[in-house]
């Protein structure tokens, strides 16, 4: 117990610090910012919205600033690779809701709350799977998510070339009995899946 006290102690100290220098030299020494504590607010506000959809005008409100500034420091926080929004994938066969994007942090061990934690941690490993399959395989992959008309949703989808390969929905035992009173939203039955990247040879680094 006492190793585990000491250790989030530990985990605590290095957060502040981390964040500290992000704000106090990383975007200072290269972003004119006018208001660093407005931004650094924002920053303490993102990980109780973690899988959320983000509301750029609720944020707003509640920092009593303009629609611009709550943007332009999401922009600011996401290209210090604070955080990364994933968007609702759009097409004709899912009836997709043009909403706004879900945000997630790259340190996800500063959210408190244990099923956001853990959504935002498949969130960040998805991120670096489709990184990779663009970065070093030169596919078109995206994460998205999937959220249709009837409010029905999947929290992570991942595709190639804008085509859906597999989805994915996380779940922690303290959400898993409200999720079997909810429906989940399938892909249409013409729709192929499987490794999407595979279909051009006999396998892939990921399923051998």
């Amino acid at each position: 117990m006492q190793k585990l006290i000491s250790f989030l102690e530990i985990l605590r100290r290095w957060q502040n610090d981390k964040n500290d220098r992000l704000f106090r030299e990383d975007i200072r020494d290269i972003q004119q910012i006018r208001d660093m504590a407005g931004m650094q607010l924002l920053s303490d506000m993102l990980p109780d919205g973690v899988a959320s959809l983000l509301s750029v005008n609720a944020l707003r409100e509640d920092l009593e600033v303009s629609h611009r500034a709550v943007t332009n420091w999401l922009n600011i926080l996401e290209a210090f690779y604070y955080c990364f929004r994933i968007y609702p994938f759009v097409g004709k066969d899912y009836r997709s809701l043009k909403k706004g994007p879900k945000l997630y942090l790259m340190d996800w061990s500063e959210i408190r709350d244990e099923a956001k934690r853990f959504e935002n941690l498949m969130a960040s490993h998805l991120l670096k799977l489709v990184h990779f399959l663009y970065d070093y395989e030169g596919y078109r992959a995206n994460l998205n998510f999937l959220r249709n008309v009837d409010k029905k949703e999947v929290d992570f989808l991942v595709t190639t070339d804008q085509k859906p390969w597999f989805a994915v929905e996380v779940l922690t035992p303290s959400s898993l009995l409200q999720r079997k009173t909810q429906h989940s939203i399938l892909l249409p039955s013409g729709q192929k899946t499987g490794c999407g990247p595979a279909r051009e040879r006999d396998s892939c680094c990921f399923c051998g």
